[in-house]
């Protein structure tokens, strides 16, 4: 009890201390939220896009064709969507290092565009499979999972290098 009250007594203060006088950690002016195809980014800084669902990452992987993707091609390509996002530094290095890339879930009536009845799809998540295919339940499995890439910060600007030896798909 006494180690516990040593190191968590001492972190229970700081936080109280925290929400009793909250400073912001930010200092930029609020973005408005938006529900548009734009991208909304505060003033002063930019977003760019570093890699899309398809860009090939592994040496020899095909360039991405929605209309004609296949398990094999999307085994060597960037997964789809994603929800966590780990840097870890080369040579401790903050403009080099590699991006680990969970691949979650993805969505089937966005995927496929030829895919008959993908808007009954949108409408009833989950519900109307009754269109789907091995093959394309294949690409989906492969969308899932992890991707590695390696980037660099050059001129300003993150890129992913191309080929890399790092790169893999989970």
């Amino acid at each position: 009890v006494t180690a516990a009250n040593t190191a968590i007594v001492p972190m229970a203060l700081e936080t109280a201390k925290a929400q009793a006088n909250p400073t912001p950690s930010f200092v930029f002016k609020e973005v408005q939220a938006g529900a548009d195809d734009k991208i909304y980014v505060a003033e002063g800084y930019d977003a760019d896009v570093l890699i899309r669902w398809g860009d090939p990452i592994l040496p020899g992987a095909p360039e991405f064709d929605a209309h004609k993707q296949t398990a094999e091609k999307q085994a060597g390509q960037f997964g789809y969507n994603n929800d966590y996002l780990g840097y870890l530094p080369i040579d401790g290095r903050s403009d080099h290092g590699l991006l680990c890339v969970n691949h979650e879930y993805t969505n089937e009536e966005l995927m496929f565009p030829e895919l008959p009845g993908r808007q009954d799809m949108s409408r009833s998540y989950g519900h109307n499979f009754k269109h789907m295919t091995q093959a394309l339940a294949d690409i989906e499995m492969m969308a899932h999972g992890g991707s590695v890439i390696e980037i660099r910060k050059t001129n300003g600007k993150w890129q992913v290098v191309k080929d890399s030896k790092y790169a893999r798909r989970i």
